[in-house]
């Protein structure tokens, strides 16, 4: 009997344990279940699609979700293999952190691996990360894999985000295993998710005479950036090209025609010109078979504008109207009809003579003309076409018609007149740069 008792004990401990180990096995599991179950999630669902702390970067113009379990380290942090400092860093364990700033290529050579899961924003925003390994960590063998991730110790993920001033450039987030290993596949599931959360946020104001910083154009949004280096909207204005600064009137071409914008008063208005038909608002796709706008130039108060069916487009041939309208009578005369230049180069006020153009090129070689018109006189010269052909050591057909254009200021393509990507703004003016 007192065998047999012991025996029981015994079984009853090992009954207990069992019982322990399936419980933990349970949580583990429903734990490792949570994670690797956490869906993608696409722009359409919801822009707050988290219900975890928000950290807003203002200087970056954006927020991002942070999953629970990731915290910001206190250290300061650096981009892998680079001496770059990270503007902040996220660490969810000892495998798995997140640097964010101005990335520069390591100081190690690397070699790409693999592209990772396309990710894209609430703001529909494309990241295409790629993934890449120091060369000592890769086999000798290696071959890439355009479909599947080969994973290698010391790779680091980097994921190129865009700024928002300047407009060219981006910063990146990264991540990478700390400890030299692998990354792992929650690690970058949870990334993912937090990225796919990325939310331009944008602080609006009102430009007046004390305003003293950069006005710069994001697209179809006009911008100010101050002593804070903190980017914000001034006004949505029509799609369009760069606005050309005249004077301390902005201008821009849209849907062909031609606006004023007054970023002090957020409003813009269209200038009524004679010719045009188009109704279209949207730059790219103007109405077939209509007029539009193709360029114009101020010379005091007289507009110069052609006027006629689009001819900014590759080969194509124009078929324009050279029209003038004095912005303070209003009065608009035909000058000269049937012009295949589509732009104006430039104005020579000792000449009293503009220049007109057309430039075209593909693959090394580009061909064009250049006409005149003198604006005392009235009479249009023309004065040839020119080919230019990119490593013939040949001289180029009419060389001096080339030399001719490129005395021009070379911004003057779209919208002579001194079109800017950014301008300096104070005491209620607008300069140039």
């Amino acid at each position: 009997m007192e065998q047999l008792k012991t025996i029981s004990e015994k079984d009853h401990k090992a009954i207990i344990g069992a019982l322990v180990f399936i419980c933990l096995l349970v949580f583990l599991g429903i734990k490792f279940h949570s994670i690797q179950e956490t869906p993608i999630r696409t722009p359409a669902i919801s822009t707050e699609p988290f219900s975890e702390n928000i950290y807003t970067y203002k200087k970056g113009n954006f927020q991002l979700s942070i999953f629970p379990g990731w915290t910001a380290t206190t250290t300061l942090a650096t981009f892998p293999y680079t001496d770059s400092p990270a503007i902040f860093s996220l660490q969810r364990d000892s495998g798995c952190k997140m640097v964010y700033g101005n990335y520069t290529e390591p100081g190690q050579k690397m070699i790409q691996t693999s592209f990772g899961d396309r990710i894209f924003t609430q703001d529909n925003e494309q990241l295409d990360p790629q993934i890449s390994a120091p060369v000592l960590n890769v086999p000798e063998d290696f071959k890439f894999d355009y479909d599947h991730r080969q994973s290698f110790s010391g790779e680091v993920i980097v994921y190129n985000y865009r700024l928002v001033y300047p407009n060219y450039g981006s910063n990146a987030f990264s991540i990478f295993n700390p400890e030299g290993g692998k990354i792992g596949y929650n690690c970058i599931k949870e990334v993912n998710n937090m990225l796919s959360s990325l939310k331009g946020v944008y602080e609006a104001i009102t430009l007046d005479a004390t305003s003293k910083g950069v006005v710069f154009f994001r697209e179809d949004t006009a911008m100010f950036i101050g002593d804070d280096e903190i980017p914000k909207t001034i006004m949505k204005m029509p799609p369009g090209y760069f606005p050309a600064l005249i004077g301390n009137t902005l201008y821009r071409i849209s849907g062909g025609r031609l606006y004023t914008l007054d970023i002090f008063n957020k409003s813009f208005s269209e200038i009524p010109l004679k010719g045009i038909t188009s109704t279209s608002s949207d730059l790219a796709t103007f109405d077939i078979g209509t007029n539009i706008l193709n360029s114009y130039y101020f010379i005091g108060d007289d507009l110069y504008y052609l006027v006629g069916p689009n001819c900014q487009v590759f080969k194509a041939k124009c078929d324009l109207a050279l029209r003038v309208k004095n912005m303070k009578t209003g009065v608009d005369r035909l000058l000269q009809s049937h012009v295949s230049d589509g732009h104006f180069l430039g104005y020579k006020p000792e000449e009293h003579t503009l220049y007109l153009g057309y430039q075209d090129g593909d693959a090394g070689y580009g061909w064009g003309q250049v006409d005149t018109y003198n604006i005392q006189t009235n009479v249009f010269v023309s004065l040839g076409q020119y080919e230019i052909q990119a490593d013939d050591p040949t001289p180029n057909k009419r060389a001096d018609l080339i030399s001719l254009i490129y005395s021009f200021d070379e911004t003057r393509t779209y919208e002579p007149g001194e079109h800017v990507p950014e301008l300096h703004v104070e005491n209620g003016m607008l300069k140039k740069y």
